[in-house]
């Protein structure tokens, strides 16, 4: 199947080629004949091959011991005390940036979840008996004995 692929990529490279060679086709029309999206075809006839893309680097990757050491020292640290830090040592970093760089140093233990004491839609059941368990304690009936 892998291989499949790969012939079939390369046909279509081979076909982009052609079409824009030989045919002088604009990347338009070769999309009209192949429906290869003309940005793609583009990118085809550039040298470009899908998969040959290397993911950059994050900035911050640069700062990761600091953020590690600072987590160590700090397990409870906030992204917006971290971004803070950051900034002011001259990072010019997003603060969304840093709140998905910090996730990486959260463990699953580290957070703190309290389950809710109410299930969805009884609350308001709870807080009408509350107010009137309230108002029967506090009745001067049971208060002037």
């Amino acid at each position: 199947m892998i291989r499949e692929d790969k012939t079939m990529t390369e046909d279509i490279r081979q076909r982009i080629l052609y079409l824009r060679d030989v045919m002088n086709l604009s990347f338009y029309q070769i999309q009209d004949m192949t429906g290869v999206p003309r940005k793609r075809a583009a990118k085809i006839y550039g040298g470009h091959r899908p998969g040959d893309r290397i993911p950059r680097p994050c900035m911050l990757e640069k700062y990761r011991s600091l953020i590690g050491t600072w987590f160590s020292e700090y397990p409870s640290l906030r992204a917006h005390q971290i971004h803070s830090m950051l900034k002011e040592r001259g990072v010019n970093a997003s603060y969304t940036l840093v709140v998905k760089y910090t996730r990486s140093f959260r463990s699953k233990k580290e957070k703190v979840y309290h389950p809710s004491l109410f299930f969805p839609g009884k609350r308001h059941k709870l807080i009408g008996v509350l107010s009137i368990i309230h108002a029967w304690v506090s009745s001067p009936v049971l208060c002037s004995s």
